[in-house]
């Protein structure tokens, strides 16, 4: 009988072994993914796209590690260890596509759960509002407008998902987040367009 015991806590310690050697490579994918992905998002900021496609095509190695391990592993696709860096890789494969005008690309092209690629989104417009600071330090309004309005059409769209948060976790504190970033830069950008224009009437009247 203690045989028996013994033998089978020797093969479930053998099992949690294993287990957790698949854990520390996922860790390890994951921070290498949440790196480069940041770099890509530091790079279109920068305005260096050739940068964000070195850093992309880094980033989509990884996970494609993490992806892989996981469709051999479904034991691990609850766990949150890895979440953090695939939102990272969404958030700046969506940013890129923003900034270069390009069809977003879906969860589905990017090869990501369609939970994580949400909450991908839900980061993208504090970014968009860094960009459109700088833009309208600079005078530029146009682009600004453009990004505030995206910002809003992701909050509107965002507002309309309600579910569990068992389903998709800080869904809702990401909604807060956007629904501040988006009141201050409609605020910014509204202060901007007038500071633009009286500037412009006392150009004329001094001139006259």
């Amino acid at each position: 009988m203690n045989s028996e015991i013994s033998d089978l806590i020797s093969s479930l310690y053998q099992s949690f072994e294993i287990k957790d050697n698949i854990r520390e490579q996922l860790l390890q994918y994951n921070r290498q993914l949440t790196l480069a992905s940041g770099k890509a998002i530091q790079a279109i900021q920068r305005e260096d796209m050739g940068s964000v496609q070195k850093w992309l095509s880094e980033a989509k190695v990884m996970l494609v590690n993490i992806m892989d391990l996981l469709e051999k592993y479904p034991w691990f696709l609850g766990w949150g260890g890895v979440h953090s860096g695939i939102e990272e890789y969404c958030e700046a494969e969506i940013l890129y596509a923003i900034i270069t005008n390009a069809p977003l690309p879906t969860p589905d092209k990017l090869g990501v759960p369609e939970e994580l690629y949400l909450l991908g989104i839900g980061d993208v417009p504090g970014e968009l509002r860094r960009i459109l600071l700088r833009d309208l330090s600079k005078g530029e309004t146009q682009r600004p407008r453009r990004f505030v309005e995206l910002i809003g059409e992701i909050y509107s769209s965002m507002m309309q998902i309600e579910f569990s948060k068992g389903l998709i976790s800080n869904l809702r504190k990401k909604i807060d987040r956007i629904r501040f970033v988006l009141e201050q830069s409609e605020s910014d950008y509204a202060r901007a367009v007038l500071t633009l224009r009286l500037e412009s009437k006392l150009d004329q009247y001094s001139g006259e």
